[in-house]
């Protein structure tokens, strides 16, 4: 349970700084 809550959280994290660094470049 632990290990796949983090494996739907980490995707979602990698997704957001990829968008906040679209956004500064």
């Amino acid at each position: 349970n632990m290990v796949g809550s983090c494996d739907v959280k980490f995707p979602i994290r990698l997704e957001g700084l990829v968008l906040t660094h679209q956004q500064f470049s």
